[in-house]
C-alpha cells in the first residue's frame, strides 16, 4: 500500500496542527494587550456607571421623601383651613 492510499496520514495532520498552534500563538500574542485593555476600560466603565446610577438612585429616594413630606404637610394644612371654613360658617 502506498502512502497516500487510504489510512492517516500523521505527518499530513502534524502539520495542520502545528499550523493552528503557530497561529493560536500568533494571535495570542497580538490580541493579548488591545483585549486587556478592552475588558480593563470596559470594566471601570461598568464599575462607573453602577456608581452613577446608585447615587441617582440616592437622589431620586430622597427627592420622593421630600415630596411625601410636602403631600403630608398639605392635608394637614388642607384640614386645618376646613375647620377654620368651617368656624367662620358657624358664627
Amino acid at each position: 500500500m502506498a502512502p497516500n492510499e487510504g489510512g492517516i496520514n500523521i505527518i499530513s495532520n502534524l502539520g495542520k496542527i502545528l499550523n493552528f498552534a503557530i497561529l493560536f500563538f500568533l494571535l495570542y500574542i497580538l490580541a493579548k494587550k488591545p483585549l486587556s485593555k478592552y475588558l480593563k476600560n470596559r470594566s471601570d466603565l461598568v464599575v462607573e456607571e453602577m456608581d452613577n446610577s446608585y447615587s441617582k438612585k440616592m437622589e431620586m429616594e430622597r427627592r420622593l421623601k421630600e415630596i411625601e413630606n410636602r403631600f403630608k404637610n398639605m392635608e394637614f394644612f388642607q384640614k386645618v383651613r376646613r375647620k377654620q371654613i368651617l368656624k367662620r360658617k358657624e358664627y
